[in-house]
């Protein structure tokens, strides 16, 4: 896991040092992103003695805008995602926690839609959002993987160009259409959430 994070940092680094250009006039802009994010779960059928836990969690990645048009562009991504979303499954004497979706990458497609502007650049985007789990099953009889997932995301957002680089801030919410669990006890198990972004474009 170290030496993927680390890989991830040392593609962040590269993509900010070989982006050229001036922003406005390039056919496609290249950047890094932050953000927190927030868990949802839908449970199709949560035991009686189960309880949902989700909480706050970040993502960091790396992206490509290919401009087609000044008001349309599609823009891939890859991200790495800590998620906080838990269920506590309660026993006589213990009580048992299954993570979803701990710890994810995600390969990303959104069709971006913009409203040039001098000064602000409005945008939504939709698009596929593919969660590749990297839960790892410990051999404990209360701990499973997640599997991974395919979700949708919608989201706005606007950029301002700067001196010499872009800031585009972006409220994205991700919803997921496939079944994520990994516990037996556990029916049917959705994985969502909503995420707060903040992008530099160079």
């Amino acid at each position: 896991m170290k030496q993927f994070i680390c890989a991830c940092l040392f593609l962040l680094g590269s993509v900010v040092a070989f982006s050229q250009s001036e922003i406005g006039k390039k056919k496609s802009t290249y950047g890094i992103y932050m953000g927190l994010n927030h868990s949802d779960l839908t449970v199709k059928e949560l035991p009686t003695n189960a309880v949902i836990l989700t909480g706050l969690g970040f993502q960091l990645g790396i992206l490509t805008d290919f401009h087609y048009k000044n008001w349309l562009s599609f823009s891939p991504k890859a991200e790495l995602s800590f998620n906080t979303a838990n269920i506590d499954i309660a026993n006589s004497t213990t009580t048992e926690t299954y993570q979803v979706m701990p710890v994810n990458v995600g390969l990303i497609g959104h069709l971006k839609f913009k409203i040039p502007n001098n000064r602000l650049e409005p945008y939504v985007y939709v698009g596929p959002h593919y969660r590749l789990s990297l839960t790892q099953n410990t051999g404990s009889s209360s701990e499973f993987p997640t599997e991974s997932g395919l979700s949708f995301d919608i989201g706005i957002g606007t950029t301002k160009v700067l001196e010499h680089f872009a800031f585009a801030p972006e409220l994205r919410y991700s919803h997921g259409f496939g079944n994520v669990n990994g516990n037996p006890l556990i029916q049917n198990t959705t994985y969502h959430n909503l995420s707060l972004i903040f992008n530099f474009l160079r």
